[in-house]
Protein backbone atom coordinates (compact mmCIF):
# COMPACT_ATOMS: atom_id res chain seq x y z
CA UNK A 1 0.00 0.00 0.00
CA UNK A 2 1.39 3.21 -1.01
CA UNK A 3 1.98 5.54 2.44
CA UNK A 4 -1.08 7.57 3.37
CA UNK A 5 -1.50 11.12 1.16
CA UNK A 6 0.82 10.19 -1.59
CA UNK A 7 -0.75 11.30 -4.72
CA UNK A 8 -1.75 9.56 -7.93
CA UNK A 9 1.03 11.97 -9.59
CA UNK A 10 3.91 10.50 -7.08
CA UNK A 11 2.61 7.17 -7.27
CA UNK A 12 2.78 6.96 -10.88
CA UNK A 13 6.00 9.49 -11.42
CA UNK A 14 8.02 7.32 -13.30
CA UNK A 15 5.22 4.94 -15.57
CA UNK A 16 6.99 2.12 -17.26
CA UNK A 17 4.76 3.38 -20.50
CA UNK A 18 3.95 6.96 -20.26
CA UNK A 19 0.46 7.35 -21.53
CA UNK A 20 1.55 10.32 -23.41
CA UNK A 21 2.67 7.58 -25.73
CA UNK A 22 -0.55 5.94 -26.24
CA UNK A 23 -2.10 9.28 -27.10
CA UNK A 24 0.95 10.27 -29.57
CA UNK A 25 0.20 7.09 -31.34
CA UNK A 26 -3.47 7.51 -31.78
CA UNK A 27 -3.09 10.85 -33.04
CA UNK A 28 -0.40 9.29 -35.62
CA UNK A 29 -3.47 7.36 -36.95
CA UNK A 30 -6.13 10.28 -36.21
CA UNK A 31 -3.60 12.21 -38.47
CA UNK A 32 -3.63 9.45 -40.91
CA UNK A 33 -6.67 9.00 -41.37
CA UNK A 34 -7.59 13.39 -41.36
CA UNK A 35 -5.32 13.87 -44.22
CA UNK A 36 -4.57 10.67 -45.90
CA UNK A 37 -7.54 8.68 -46.26
CA UNK A 38 -10.25 11.65 -45.95
CA UNK A 39 -8.41 14.88 -47.33
CA UNK A 40 -6.43 12.94 -50.38
CA UNK A 41 -7.86 9.85 -50.99
CA UNK A 42 -9.52 11.05 -53.56
CA UNK A 43 -6.56 11.73 -55.74
CA UNK A 44 -6.39 8.41 -56.20
CA UNK A 45 -9.84 7.93 -56.54
CA UNK A 46 -10.89 9.74 -59.06
CA UNK A 47 -9.70 8.07 -62.26
CA UNK A 48 -12.49 4.95 -61.87
CA UNK A 49 -14.97 7.40 -60.23
CA UNK A 50 -14.51 10.19 -62.89
CA UNK A 51 -15.23 7.70 -65.40
CA UNK A 52 -18.31 5.41 -63.48
CA UNK A 53 -20.34 8.71 -63.24
CA UNK A 54 -19.37 9.95 -66.79
CA UNK A 55 -18.12 13.61 -64.83
CA UNK A 56 -16.78 16.16 -66.87
CA UNK A 57 -12.92 17.35 -65.77
CA UNK A 58 -14.36 20.63 -64.62
CA UNK A 59 -17.01 18.61 -62.17
CA UNK A 60 -14.28 16.42 -61.45
CA UNK A 61 -12.46 19.12 -60.31
CA UNK A 62 -15.19 21.32 -58.51
CA UNK A 63 -15.65 17.69 -56.37
CA UNK A 64 -11.77 18.25 -55.61
CA UNK A 65 -12.71 22.13 -54.50
CA UNK A 66 -15.74 20.91 -52.51
CA UNK A 67 -13.41 18.86 -50.28
CA UNK A 68 -11.09 21.44 -49.59
CA UNK A 69 -14.01 24.65 -49.20
CA UNK A 70 -15.59 22.00 -46.58
CA UNK A 71 -12.15 21.87 -45.14
CA UNK A 72 -11.72 25.74 -44.80
CA UNK A 73 -15.73 26.31 -43.41
CA UNK A 74 -14.94 23.97 -40.57
CA UNK A 75 -11.40 25.02 -39.25
CA UNK A 76 -12.39 27.78 -37.03
CA UNK A 77 -15.21 26.08 -35.50
CA UNK A 78 -13.45 22.83 -35.00
CA UNK A 79 -10.39 24.55 -33.13
CA UNK A 80 -12.65 26.51 -30.90
CA UNK A 81 -14.69 22.93 -30.06
CA UNK A 82 -11.92 21.34 -29.45
CA UNK A 83 -10.42 23.74 -27.18
CA UNK A 84 -14.46 24.05 -25.20
CA UNK A 85 -15.06 20.81 -25.48
CA UNK A 86 -11.57 18.49 -25.24
CA UNK A 87 -9.76 16.90 -28.52
CA UNK A 88 -10.76 13.35 -27.51
CA UNK A 89 -14.78 14.48 -28.03
CA UNK A 90 -13.99 16.35 -31.07
CA UNK A 91 -11.55 14.80 -33.13
CA UNK A 92 -13.17 11.36 -32.83
CA UNK A 93 -16.61 12.33 -33.33
CA UNK A 94 -15.14 14.43 -36.46
CA UNK A 95 -13.44 11.25 -37.90
CA UNK A 96 -16.35 9.10 -37.45
CA UNK A 97 -18.26 12.17 -39.42
CA UNK A 98 -15.62 11.81 -42.10
CA UNK A 99 -15.71 8.01 -41.84
CA UNK A 100 -19.59 7.74 -42.62
CA UNK A 101 -19.80 10.57 -45.55
CA UNK A 102 -16.38 8.59 -47.51
CA UNK A 103 -18.70 5.23 -47.21
CA UNK A 104 -21.33 7.48 -48.72
CA UNK A 105 -19.65 8.89 -51.47
CA UNK A 106 -19.53 5.35 -52.57
CA UNK A 107 -22.92 5.28 -53.04
CA UNK A 108 -23.18 8.14 -55.40
CA UNK A 109 -24.87 8.24 -58.43
CA UNK A 110 -25.09 11.58 -59.50
CA UNK A 111 -22.31 14.52 -59.47
CA UNK A 112 -24.74 16.57 -57.05
CA UNK A 113 -24.73 14.18 -53.89
CA UNK A 114 -20.85 13.27 -54.83
CA UNK A 115 -20.28 17.20 -54.71
CA UNK A 116 -22.19 17.32 -50.83
CA UNK A 117 -20.11 14.27 -49.60
CA UNK A 118 -16.78 15.47 -50.33
CA UNK A 119 -17.87 19.15 -48.58
CA UNK A 120 -18.76 17.19 -45.26
CA UNK A 121 -15.77 14.89 -46.02
CA UNK A 122 -13.83 18.11 -46.05
CA UNK A 123 -15.51 19.46 -42.81
CA UNK A 124 -14.97 16.53 -40.97
CA UNK A 125 -11.38 16.34 -41.62
CA UNK A 126 -11.11 19.63 -40.37
CA UNK A 127 -12.33 18.81 -37.20
CA UNK A 128 -10.09 15.58 -36.63
CA UNK A 129 -7.04 17.52 -37.34
CA UNK A 130 -7.62 20.90 -35.69
CA UNK A 131 -7.98 18.36 -32.31
CA UNK A 132 -5.66 16.11 -32.66
CA UNK A 133 -2.88 18.74 -33.70
CA UNK A 134 -3.95 20.61 -30.41
CA UNK A 135 -2.59 17.28 -28.41
CA UNK A 136 0.97 17.98 -27.72
CA UNK A 137 0.46 21.07 -26.32
CA UNK A 138 -1.80 19.30 -23.23
CA UNK A 139 0.98 15.95 -23.04
CA UNK A 140 4.54 17.23 -23.99
CA UNK A 141 6.81 19.54 -22.38
CA UNK A 142 8.00 21.92 -24.37
CA UNK A 143 11.43 20.32 -24.41
CA UNK A 144 9.02 17.52 -26.16
CA UNK A 145 6.40 18.93 -27.85
CA UNK A 146 7.80 19.66 -31.10
CA UNK A 147 9.17 15.88 -31.57
CA UNK A 148 5.43 14.74 -30.19
CA UNK A 149 3.71 17.20 -32.75
CA UNK A 150 6.14 15.68 -35.49
CA UNK A 151 5.23 12.02 -34.92
CA UNK A 152 1.57 13.02 -35.79
CA UNK A 153 2.22 14.43 -38.37
CA UNK A 154 3.76 11.76 -39.69
CA UNK A 155 0.42 9.59 -40.13
CA UNK A 156 -0.29 11.90 -43.01
CA UNK A 157 2.35 10.49 -44.78
CA UNK A 158 1.37 6.49 -44.03
CA UNK A 159 -2.21 7.51 -45.11
CA UNK A 160 -1.03 8.78 -48.64
CA UNK A 161 1.06 5.25 -48.97
CA UNK A 162 -1.98 3.35 -47.34
CA UNK A 163 -3.79 4.95 -50.03
CA UNK A 164 -1.92 4.71 -53.26
CA UNK A 165 -1.49 0.60 -52.96
CA UNK A 166 -4.91 0.22 -51.04
CA UNK A 167 -7.08 1.66 -53.51
CA UNK A 168 -5.32 0.49 -57.25
CA UNK A 169 -5.95 -3.00 -55.50
CA UNK A 170 -9.69 -2.26 -54.64
CA UNK A 171 -11.02 -0.83 -57.84
CA UNK A 172 -9.24 -4.18 -59.74
CA UNK A 173 -10.16 -6.56 -57.35
CA UNK A 174 -14.02 -4.97 -57.84
CA UNK A 175 -14.03 -4.27 -61.47
CA UNK A 176 -16.27 -1.15 -63.02
CA UNK A 177 -17.72 -0.56 -59.15
CA UNK A 178 -14.60 -0.94 -57.47
CA UNK A 179 -13.95 2.84 -56.77
CA UNK A 180 -17.01 2.44 -55.08
CA UNK A 181 -15.28 -0.15 -52.66
CA UNK A 182 -12.44 1.99 -52.37
CA UNK A 183 -14.63 4.72 -50.80
CA UNK A 184 -16.18 2.12 -48.50
CA UNK A 185 -12.78 0.39 -47.33
CA UNK A 186 -11.00 4.11 -46.69
CA UNK A 187 -14.70 5.36 -44.83
CA UNK A 188 -14.38 1.89 -43.09
CA UNK A 189 -10.99 2.39 -41.72
CA UNK A 190 -11.40 5.87 -40.83
CA UNK A 191 -14.47 4.91 -38.70
CA UNK A 192 -12.02 2.44 -37.03
CA UNK A 193 -9.83 4.87 -36.28
CA UNK A 194 -12.27 7.19 -34.61
CA UNK A 195 -13.55 4.58 -32.18
CA UNK A 196 -10.01 3.55 -31.42
CA UNK A 197 -9.30 7.46 -30.67
CA UNK A 198 -12.36 8.12 -28.70
CA UNK A 199 -10.79 4.53 -26.54
CA UNK A 200 -7.66 5.74 -26.22
CA UNK A 201 -7.25 9.44 -26.51
CA UNK A 202 -7.63 11.67 -23.33
CA UNK A 203 -7.41 15.37 -23.31
CA UNK A 204 -4.94 16.22 -20.25
CA UNK A 205 -2.17 14.14 -18.31
CA UNK A 206 -3.94 14.97 -14.97
CA UNK A 207 -6.80 12.21 -16.12
CA UNK A 208 -3.87 9.40 -15.76
CA UNK A 209 -2.14 11.80 -12.60
CA UNK A 210 0.54 12.39 -14.71
CA UNK A 211 2.80 15.02 -15.70
CA UNK A 212 3.46 15.83 -19.31
CA UNK A 213 5.90 13.55 -21.16
CA UNK A 214 9.49 14.98 -20.35
CA UNK A 215 8.58 17.73 -17.78
CA UNK A 216 11.18 18.17 -15.23
CA UNK A 217 10.25 18.11 -11.45
CA UNK A 218 12.05 21.36 -10.88
CA UNK A 219 10.57 23.19 -13.62
CA UNK A 220 7.62 21.54 -14.94
CA UNK A 221 3.86 21.13 -12.44
CA UNK A 222 3.20 17.45 -11.72
CA UNK A 223 -0.19 17.47 -12.87
CA UNK A 224 -0.18 20.65 -14.86
CA UNK A 225 -3.47 23.01 -14.90
CA UNK A 226 -3.96 23.33 -18.48
CA UNK A 227 -4.49 27.15 -17.55
CA UNK A 228 -1.18 27.19 -15.70
CA UNK A 229 1.30 27.83 -18.60
CA UNK A 230 2.47 31.09 -19.54
CA UNK A 231 2.66 32.47 -23.14
CA UNK A 232 3.14 35.84 -25.18
CA UNK A 233 -0.68 35.98 -25.14
CA UNK A 234 -1.22 36.21 -21.65
CA UNK A 235 1.84 38.11 -20.69
CA UNK A 236 -0.05 41.59 -21.48
CA UNK A 237 -2.71 40.35 -19.10
CA UNK A 238 -1.48 41.09 -15.53
CA UNK A 239 -3.72 38.13 -13.24
CA UNK A 240 -4.53 36.23 -16.60
CA UNK A 241 -3.17 32.68 -16.59
CA UNK A 242 -5.34 31.88 -20.07
CA UNK A 243 -5.96 33.89 -23.01
CA UNK A 244 -9.80 34.79 -23.94
CA UNK A 245 -11.13 33.75 -27.60
CA UNK A 246 -10.92 37.10 -28.71
CA UNK A 247 -7.05 37.66 -27.27
CA UNK A 248 -6.65 34.36 -29.62
CA UNK A 249 -7.97 36.00 -32.85
CA UNK A 250 -6.21 39.34 -32.09
CA UNK A 251 -3.03 38.01 -31.62
CA UNK A 252 -0.37 39.27 -33.12
CA UNK A 253 1.87 36.39 -32.51
CA UNK A 254 -1.00 34.28 -34.32
CA UNK A 255 -1.00 36.20 -37.48
CA UNK A 256 2.60 36.55 -37.85
CA UNK A 257 2.87 32.68 -37.50
CA UNK A 258 -0.90 32.35 -39.88
CA UNK A 259 0.60 34.42 -42.33
CA UNK A 260 3.82 32.52 -43.05
CA UNK A 261 1.21 29.24 -42.82
CA UNK A 262 -0.70 30.94 -45.50
CA UNK A 263 2.43 31.43 -47.72
CA UNK A 264 3.52 27.87 -47.33
CA UNK A 265 -0.03 26.44 -47.80
CA UNK A 266 -0.22 28.65 -51.39
CA UNK A 267 2.52 27.55 -53.01
CA UNK A 268 2.80 23.77 -51.91
CA UNK A 269 -0.49 22.86 -53.06
CA UNK A 270 0.31 24.51 -56.37
CA UNK A 271 3.41 21.73 -56.32
CA UNK A 272 1.14 19.07 -55.31
CA UNK A 273 -1.61 20.14 -57.73
CA UNK A 274 0.70 20.37 -61.05
CA UNK A 275 3.70 17.50 -59.87
CA UNK A 276 2.36 14.80 -62.30
CA UNK A 277 0.90 17.14 -65.17
CA UNK A 278 4.17 18.98 -65.55
CA UNK A 279 5.95 16.00 -65.18
CA UNK A 280 4.72 14.40 -68.14
CA UNK A 281 3.84 17.33 -69.98
CA UNK A 282 7.33 18.87 -69.43
CA UNK A 283 10.15 16.99 -68.41
CA UNK A 284 9.39 13.92 -70.39
CA UNK A 285 7.90 11.36 -67.66
CA UNK A 286 5.53 8.94 -68.35
CA UNK A 287 2.85 8.34 -66.05
CA UNK A 288 3.74 5.77 -64.44
CA UNK A 289 7.17 7.22 -64.05
CA UNK A 290 5.68 10.32 -62.74
CA UNK A 291 3.36 8.32 -60.20
CA UNK A 292 6.16 6.16 -58.78
CA UNK A 293 8.04 9.72 -58.01
CA UNK A 294 5.03 11.32 -56.09
CA UNK A 295 5.32 7.58 -53.98
CA UNK A 296 8.93 8.48 -53.27
CA UNK A 297 7.58 12.05 -51.96
CA UNK A 298 5.25 9.86 -49.76
CA UNK A 299 8.65 7.49 -48.59
CA UNK A 300 10.64 10.50 -47.22
CA UNK A 301 7.54 12.03 -45.15
CA UNK A 302 6.89 9.36 -43.21
CA UNK A 303 9.48 10.62 -40.91
CA UNK A 304 10.30 13.86 -42.18
CA UNK A 305 8.00 15.29 -38.86
CA UNK A 306 9.89 12.95 -36.59
CA UNK A 307 13.21 14.41 -37.57
CA UNK A 308 12.24 17.63 -38.14
CA UNK A 309 10.29 18.19 -35.03
CA UNK A 310 13.42 16.54 -33.14
CA UNK A 311 15.55 19.56 -34.40
CA UNK A 312 12.70 22.38 -33.41
CA UNK A 313 13.24 20.98 -29.74
CA UNK A 314 17.27 21.04 -29.71
CA UNK A 315 18.03 24.35 -32.12
CA UNK A 316 14.24 26.19 -31.81
CA UNK A 317 11.30 26.39 -33.89
CA UNK A 318 12.39 29.44 -35.76
CA UNK A 319 15.51 28.21 -36.90
CA UNK A 320 13.77 24.64 -37.93
CA UNK A 321 10.96 26.26 -39.93
CA UNK A 322 13.55 27.94 -41.61
CA UNK A 323 15.21 25.10 -42.51
CA UNK A 324 12.70 23.29 -43.53
CA UNK A 325 11.47 26.63 -45.60
CA UNK A 326 14.93 26.70 -47.15
CA UNK A 327 14.72 22.90 -47.91
CA UNK A 328 11.53 23.41 -49.82
CA UNK A 329 12.57 26.36 -51.52
CA UNK A 330 15.90 24.43 -53.12
CA UNK A 331 12.98 21.81 -54.27
CA UNK A 332 10.88 24.03 -56.17
CA UNK A 333 13.26 26.30 -57.77
CA UNK A 334 15.31 22.43 -58.55
CA UNK A 335 11.35 21.39 -60.08
CA UNK A 336 11.41 24.96 -62.31
CA UNK A 337 14.59 23.98 -63.78
CA UNK A 338 13.88 19.89 -64.33
CA UNK A 339 13.18 20.53 -67.85
CA UNK A 340 17.00 21.17 -68.68
CA UNK A 341 17.99 18.13 -66.20
CA UNK A 342 15.08 15.86 -65.44
CA UNK A 343 17.24 14.35 -62.44
CA UNK A 344 16.51 17.56 -60.78
CA UNK A 345 13.12 16.51 -60.78
CA UNK A 346 14.14 13.01 -58.31
CA UNK A 347 15.90 16.00 -56.15
CA UNK A 348 13.09 17.98 -55.94
CA UNK A 349 11.02 15.24 -54.73
CA UNK A 350 13.23 13.76 -52.36
CA UNK A 351 14.36 17.71 -50.71
CA UNK A 352 9.93 17.94 -50.92
CA UNK A 353 9.26 14.78 -48.98
CA UNK A 354 11.95 15.28 -46.64
CA UNK A 355 10.31 18.35 -45.49
CA UNK A 356 6.90 17.83 -46.52
CA UNK A 357 4.29 17.62 -43.60
CA UNK A 358 6.89 18.77 -40.72
CA UNK A 359 5.65 22.35 -41.42
CA UNK A 360 2.41 21.60 -39.77
CA UNK A 361 4.00 20.10 -36.59
CA UNK A 362 6.30 22.70 -36.19
CA UNK A 363 3.26 25.58 -36.40
CA UNK A 364 1.21 22.99 -33.93
CA UNK A 365 4.15 23.63 -31.58
CA UNK A 366 4.39 26.98 -31.88
CA UNK A 367 0.75 27.30 -31.17
CA UNK A 368 1.07 25.56 -27.95
CA UNK A 369 3.69 27.54 -27.06
CA UNK A 370 2.27 30.51 -27.52
CA UNK A 371 -1.30 30.04 -26.39
CA UNK A 372 -0.82 26.66 -23.53
CA UNK A 373 -2.81 23.66 -23.74
CA UNK A 374 -6.40 24.79 -23.03
CA UNK A 375 -6.10 26.87 -26.29
CA UNK A 376 -3.73 25.37 -28.73
CA UNK A 377 -6.95 23.62 -30.51
CA UNK A 378 -8.27 27.24 -30.80
CA UNK A 379 -5.47 29.05 -32.09
CA UNK A 380 -4.51 26.16 -34.94
CA UNK A 381 -7.63 26.32 -35.81
CA UNK A 382 -7.03 30.04 -36.72
CA UNK A 383 -3.74 29.50 -38.56
CA UNK A 384 -4.96 26.62 -40.00
CA UNK A 385 -8.60 28.93 -41.69
CA UNK A 386 -5.47 31.36 -43.06
CA UNK A 387 -3.50 28.25 -44.42
CA UNK A 388 -6.54 27.17 -45.94
CA UNK A 389 -7.59 29.99 -47.54
CA UNK A 390 -4.83 30.14 -49.62
CA UNK A 391 -4.51 26.65 -50.12
CA UNK A 392 -7.82 27.20 -52.03
CA UNK A 393 -6.58 30.02 -54.40
CA UNK A 394 -3.08 28.01 -54.61
CA UNK A 395 -4.18 25.56 -57.64
CA UNK A 396 -6.02 28.49 -59.73
CA UNK A 397 -3.17 31.25 -59.53
CA UNK A 398 -1.01 27.90 -60.73
CA UNK A 399 -3.01 27.20 -63.51
CA UNK A 400 -4.07 30.95 -64.71
CA UNK A 401 0.20 31.68 -64.51
CA UNK A 402 0.58 28.13 -66.41
CA UNK A 403 -2.40 29.63 -69.33
CA UNK A 404 -0.69 32.94 -68.98
CA UNK A 405 2.73 31.63 -69.63
CA UNK A 406 2.59 28.28 -71.29
CA UNK A 407 4.99 26.24 -69.12
CA UNK A 408 4.37 25.65 -65.20
CA UNK A 409 8.32 26.53 -64.73
CA UNK A 410 8.12 30.12 -63.85
CA UNK A 411 5.28 29.55 -61.58
CA UNK A 412 7.27 27.04 -59.72
CA UNK A 413 10.46 28.91 -59.78
CA UNK A 414 8.18 31.72 -58.09
CA UNK A 415 7.20 29.38 -55.45
CA UNK A 416 10.22 28.77 -54.78
CA UNK A 417 11.53 32.50 -54.34
CA UNK A 418 8.13 32.71 -52.26
CA UNK A 419 9.24 29.55 -49.86
CA UNK A 420 13.02 31.41 -49.63
CA UNK A 421 11.22 34.65 -48.31
CA UNK A 422 9.22 32.78 -46.10
CA UNK A 423 12.51 31.51 -44.36
CA UNK A 424 13.62 34.51 -43.73
CA UNK A 425 10.28 35.52 -42.15
CA UNK A 426 10.13 32.40 -40.02
CA UNK A 427 13.17 33.82 -38.50
CA UNK A 428 11.44 36.80 -37.41
CA UNK A 429 8.30 35.29 -35.55
CA UNK A 430 7.74 36.21 -31.92
CA UNK A 431 10.46 34.17 -29.53
CA UNK A 432 9.67 31.68 -26.58
CA UNK A 433 12.37 30.38 -24.47
CA UNK A 434 12.74 26.90 -26.72
CA UNK A 435 13.68 29.39 -29.62
CA UNK A 436 16.11 31.10 -27.94
CA UNK A 437 14.39 33.78 -26.33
Amino acid sequence: MPPAGTSPATIRDRPRLHYALVVIAAGFLGSGAANGLARFGYTVVLPPMREGLGLSDAEAGLLGSANLLGYLLFTLLAGALASRYGARLVGSLSLAWAGATLVLTGLATTFEFALAMRLLTGMGSAGGNMAIMGLPAAWAAPSRRGLAAGIIVGGSGLGLLLVGYLVPAVVQAYGDDGWRSAWYWLGALTLGIAALGYALLRDSPSEKGLAPLGARPSAEPRVPNPESRVGPLRTRHSGLSTPSWGEVYRSRELWSLGGVYAVWAFVYIIYATFFARYLTAEVGYRPAEAGALWSLVGAFSLFCGVVWGWVADRVGRRAALAGVFGLQGAAFLAFAAAPGLPGLAVLSAVLFGSTAWSTSGIMATLVGDYCGPRMASAGFGFITFLFAIAQTVGPYAGGYLADALGTFAPGFALTGGLLLANALASLRLPARAHDGA
